[in-house]
């Protein structure tokens, strides 16, 4: 499990002060040595724009050193009515 807690200090030209709140929350789940399960969810904050991001993912190693994973992420974007869908495929070599 793994969790976390960001303050992003936005500056810029117009000097609006805006910082961003984004927490984070993951959990994996290893069934067996070779094969792992996570969910996830982060929500972002900045001022009056909220935005929550579900995701899930798993993880396959084929070999000790060779593994290919696949990802799900959901994201919603609440003030403004945006939806966006993510799938990743991963491949990882370890050394």
């Amino acid at each position: 499990m793994h969790g976390a807690y960001a303050l992003e200090d936005i500056d810029d030209d117009l000097d609006s002060g805006d910082d961003s709140d984004i927490w984070e929350l993951d959990a994996t789940w290893y069934p067996c040595r070779n094969l792992s399960l996570g969910t996830g969810y982060t929500y972002t904050d900045l001022d009056d724009v909220e935005q929550e991001d579900f995701r899930v993912f798993g993880e396959y190693f084929i070999t000790d050193d060779v593994a290919v994973g696949l990802a799900y992420t959901e994201s919603e974007i609440d003030d403004i009515d945006f939806e966006r869908e993510t799938y990743a495929f991963s491949a990882r070599f370890r050394f």
